[in-house]
Formats: C-alpha cells, structure tokens, sequence
C-alpha cells in the first residue's frame, strides 16, 4: 500500500506528526516502531505484582509553560496533581535538590537569610581562584564552590555522563540551578506541570486513533526501508548517524538501566525519586513511581522501586552528549539531511538535543506547520505562474526583454551614484565558539571595503587567523542587547549607512548581501531582515520565506535575530534599549512601529538564511523581564505580526 507519509517511531515526535497530517490535512501515514508498543520512551505501564504504574524508560514529568504545548496535549489527556521535587543523599544524610537555601544551610550547618547566600557563594568560589574556566569541573566550582560540587555534583555527574567532570566540556553545564529561598518545587518555573491521569500510553493511543494512521510495531525500518512507497516525506525519529550508516563517525549517547525490586513496605523512600551523589554508591538514583500518582489506592505493605544507572550503549541511544566534537559531527549529519527533499529528521534523537517532552512537542507542531505552509506555498505558487504565463502571453517578447535590461542599466547606474554609497556599513555580533565558523563565513562573503566589524566575544574563542585582523574584538561576557547598549551608541548611525545587529548562529550560504542592500534601499525601509530558510529553527511563522513573494513583504515586525537598521534609524532603536532593563531584548520587535516611529518595516524573502540552533527555552528571568516590558509599553501598539504588501 501506498502512503502519503512514513513515520518512523512511534514516540511524541513521531505522533505529533502523525495526528496533525491525519487530522488536519486527511494524509494517509503509516508509523513504524521497532519495539512491540507506541509511545517511545515516555511509555508507561502497570506492574503485573503491585499494580503500580511505572515509567518503562526512567520517569517523565510533563512540565512546560507553553500554552500552545499546554492546549494540545491536553486534548488526549487529564493530568494529576503531581509537583515534582527531587532529593539527593549525600554521606547517608538527605539534601534538597536543586540546590536551594535549605541545601546550604543544612550542610554548611549555618542560618542564612536568602539576601546572605549570593555574596556567601562567591566567597565560597573565589577560594578556587578560577578565573577562566575550561571544563565541566572548574565551571561548577566558580558558580558554586568547592564544598558544594564535591558533595552533590561531582559524583552524581561521573555517574550521568561515564567520565571524569574534568574531562566535561563547560557546555555540558548550561546552568547551574542555586536557589536563595526554600522553594523545593523542582520546575518552579512552569506554569503547568502533572503526570496523565491513565498513564503515557493513552496519550499515544488516541494521538494515532484516526483511520488515517496506520501502525506498524516491531518493524525495523533499516530491514525494511526499501518496501515502503512514499508519495510524499519520510519522517524519521531514530538517531541521525544511524540513519546515514555512520558516515562521519558515530555520535556520543547515554542510556540508563533500570534494575527492578518489590519491597514489602508501603513506603520506601518517601518520594518519587532520590538522587545518591557519592561515587561509591554504584547508581545514580532510585525511584520509587507510586509517588507520581498520589489520586491512586495503592496494595498495603509493597511498593515498587527501580534502581537506576547510566551508561554507554550507542545501540539503545536515550539523550546526547553534548560536546563541542559531538556537535561538529552532528552538523555534518545535518547538512547531509538538508540535501534530500523528502527527508524530515526530528526529535531527540535525530536533532540531538536533550528535549524536555514540552520540546519536543513544540518542535514537532513547528515542523507540521512548516510542511503545511510548503504545501500551501507550492499550489500559490502553481497559480501565480499560470497566471504570469497568462499575462504574457500577449505579450511582446522582444518588448519585455529590452525594458528589462534598461531597469538593470538604471538599477546599477543608480547603485554607482547613490548619494550615500561612500559610507560603509556596521556588523556587530556577539559571537563564542559556536559561531566562529559562521563568522568567517560573512566576513569572507561581506568583506571589508563596504563594512566595519565590532565582535563582542562571549567565551574563550579565539580569532587569530588572517581573516579577522581587522575587525574591532571586544572581550566581555553579558547579553546581546546589554552589549549592544554599552558599545554601540546611537550617535554611531551617522557613520554607517546600515547596522546589522545578528546573532551570531546564521548560516548564510547562497545570500547576497548586495541585493539584500538594495532591496532595502529601493523600498526605502528603516528596518529589515532576511526571511528564514523553511527548515531553520524559528519563533514566529511570519518569518519563513514565503514563496508567494518575488522580492518580499512589508510587515509591522522584524525579530531580534537578525534585524539590519537604516543608519539614520538607529538612534530611534537605540533609545528603546538605552531606556531599558530588558537585556534580553523580547518584546523590542513587537513594538517597532509605534515606539520607535519606524514606518517601513520588511521581511526579505528574496534573501534568505539558515537559523542554525534552536531557540533557547524560557529562564524564569527573561520571562520576568518581558512581561514588565509588555506592561510598561501598553500605550504604545503591539505587532499584528501580518503582511502589508508586496516589496518591489
């Protein structure tokens, strides 16, 4: 039988997808999983001695503040009462987890206030005179100090990861969590969070209920690949150097092993789960799930517990190590997947990210609305051209050709004599190792006649190659918004012509900047920006090209991402931030028009980028911060985020 799609796993990801294509656009999928049941590692069932309902692959906590993520999934399910904390045992005596006030003063045997413990801290670090920190290890101890990475890290991270922490790189550890109250609510940043009332498979079940959907388990898709008839995508969930025969080498995975054990106690831990951060101790925690449903009537006098280790098993991969070498390979696999048409790969696995459930759900409905606005996209575009074909077909040819090739003769004429062609342009970016390589991308693309660089370098990267001579570097940690506030002044955009102000992760392969300057310049706009390659990570929808549009669009919002300002605009922009606390600077692009008193605004289809990394998940901080900004500017307009009209 034929099929629209082929999905192969039958985890969140893959179901995602399998619903929306099912429901919302009546696509026939077929859905492969090589183990006997759906769900993938979110998979829960009941235990046949005890009748507990346990997590088969380690326990899932759905948690998000997502209320897009919040309103889907809770089509398919109800969710309990459940709020997680975690403990952790440390030389026979129990500790909160994360960190927290209560952590401290129990271990260190003290009393301190929570306005004490940020200045106890960075006494307690400064002790290790780290100053520049290389790896796992020195990072932990210069946001915590010693006592207390030996104690609860240490161990507990040897144990995850299977090395030395000295042999971690820092970008393992993104964020330290220490807290300076006695909130024990281990997502205390999530507006929802629970455990589904009947268990993970139900979700599953009603996800791939439509008759669209036909499923398929304990099929291999590598045995079998070759007898399915796709007529349109494959989209595949499993692990990306798999899926390529390991070409580049092979990715770094953990997985965890779980022991099973009855206990004849009602009560064996009193929680869910309890971390054990000595080294000695050979498992990393053990869990005890009747904790995770406190609605349900448990048997008197058992509880189930799992003793839980990780290890290194690449043949039963459950999250990446991620590495600066890992994620070297994992791009080359990636470029390799942007090559075939056909081909969707997603997921934890196949992005290599260590997703959290509300992730991977997001991901998933980005990517369903990005096959939708394709689809949608190439039948616009189907009758566009017909009726171009149309139009012309009464047409002169000799006509067109020639009144053509005039506009080309004035276009360039007037590039030649534009009156402010003698000024350069400005590219600032605050750039780390990641971006390094996309840099020297630009540079060698934009060079150096028409543009000046001003790079604030985050980390330790170093710019010693030719390439980079003459660019203005500025050492200094902080955000892109706080930076820019500091070393680019207003006053600055009576020197440049246009400032471009772009994270420091966009791959720009096939972008003329030239043109892009010109399209800025023919429509006179203050701000733009390139539209996003359809399969880049994004934001907002508006940004995706849009094949509808020869040139572009005009549009009331520009993203923070990668907006390019007129020089004479700039000061207006630099207000904004000169005024304000937001240095993560959400919200800046949603109040462009009426703050700043910018008119002509465009997204620029003709020239479009990669956004290469995902987008960072909501810290408790920048949320704050956005919504006093949302409050303080309610007299000012906020962006429809709609197309206005055609760019020429």
């Amino acid at each position: 039988m034929e099929y629209d799609y082929l999905i192969v796993g039958a985890g969140l990801y893959g179901s995602v997808f399998a619903e929306r294509l099912a429901n919302e656009e009546g696509a026939k999928a077929l859905v492969i999983d090589k183990r006997e049941h759906i769900g993938g590692n979110c998979y829960s069932k009941r235990d046949e001695e005890t009748d507990i309902e346990y997590h088969v692959y380690g326990p899932h906590i759905f948690h998000t503040s997502s209320e897009r993520v919040w309103k889907y999934i809770s089509r398919f399910t109800e969710f309990n009462s459940y709020h997680h904390q975690t403990l952790t045992t440390h030389k026979g005596k129990v500790y909160q987890m994360p960190i927290n006030l209560e952590t401290i003063n129990s271990f260190y045997n003290i009393n301190l206030r929570p306005y004490e413990v940020e200045d106890f801290l960075a006494k307690e670090a400064a002790k290790a005179n780290i100053t520049k920190p290389k790896n796992f290890e020195k990072k932990a101890i210069s946001l915590s100090g010693r006592p207390l990475y030996e104690a609860f890290i240490r161990g507990y991270a040897r144990k995850q990861w299977g090395k030395d922490p000295k042999n971690l790189p820092v970008s393992i550890l993104k964020r330290l969590a220490i807290r300076s109250n006695y909130d024990e609510n281990y997502f205390h940043d999530c507006r929802w969070q629970g455990i589904p009332l009947n268990g993970y498979a139900e979700i599953f079940e009603k996800m791939l209920s439509s008759k669209n959907i036909t499923v398929k388990l304990n099929c291999d898709f590598f045995k079998h690949r070759h007898e399915f008839k796709v007529r349109k995508k494959t989209i595949y969930t499993g692990p990306i150097d798999r899926y390529f025969d390991y070409k580049h080498g092979r990715l770094e995975w953990r997985t965890i092993e779980l022991e099973r054990k009855v206990v004849n106690y009602d009560d064996f831990q009193g929680d869910a789960i309890m971390n054990y951060a000595d080294e000695d101790v050979k498992h990393a925690r053990i869990l005890e799930p009747k904790y995770c449903h406190p609605e349900r009537k448990h048997i008197k006098g058992k509880s189930l517990i799992f003793y839980e280790r990780s290890l290194s098993d690449p043949e039963n991969p459950y999250y990446s190590v991620n590495s600066m070498e890992n994620r070297a390979v994992f791009k080359k696999y990636r470029q390799l997947a942007e090559k075939e048409e056909d081909l969707i790969i997603g997921g934890r696995l196949g992005d290599y990210a260590y997703y959290n459930m509300d992730k991977t759900i997001l991901a998933a409905l980005n990517c369903y609305q990005i096959i939708h606005h394709e689809e949608y996209q190439e039948k616009a575009a189907t009758v566009v051209k017909n009726r171009v074909k149309s139009a012309l077909a009464w047409a002169d040819k000799s006509l067109y050709i020639l009144m053509t090739s005039a506009r080309m003769v004035v276009l360039d004429l007037l590039r030649r004599h534009a009156p402010h062609s003698s000024q350069k342009n400005l590219y600032v970016s605050c750039v780390g190792k990641y971006g390094k390589h996309y840099l020297k991308a630009i540079i060698e693309r934009f060079g150096h006649e028409t543009f000046d660089y001003l790079i604030m370098v985050y980390d330790d990267a170093e710019f010693n190659e030719e390439i980079f001579a003459k660019c203005r570097f500025i050492r200094e940690k902080g955000l892109k918004w706080q930076l820019i506030k500091k070393h680019v002044p207003g006053s600055l955009g009576q020197k440049y012509r246009h400032i471009f102000l772009w994270d420091d992760d966009v791959d720009i392969e096939n972008f003329s900047v030239l043109n892009f300057l010109d399209i800025m310049e023919r429509n006179a706009l203050d701000i733009a920006q390139p539209a996003l390659k359809l399969k880049s990570f994004f934001s907002h929808f508006i940004t995706l090209k849009d094949y509808r549009y020869k040139v572009g669009r005009r549009t009331d919002f520009v993203e923070v991402m990668i907006p390019v300002v007129r020089g004479t605009q700039w000061s207006k922009f630099y207000y904004m931030i000169e005024k304000d606390y937001n240095y993560w600077g959400w919200g800046y692009d949603l109040y462009l028009l009426s703050k700043c008193g910018f008119h002509r605004v465009g997204i620029i289809d003709q020239e479009a980028v990669y956004h290469t990394r995902s987008v960072r998940g909501r810290q408790i901080d920048n949320v704050s911060d956005f919504n006093r900004f949302v409050r303080e500017n309610q007299k000012f307009k906020h962006a429809k985020l709609v197309r206005l009209g055609a760019l020429k």
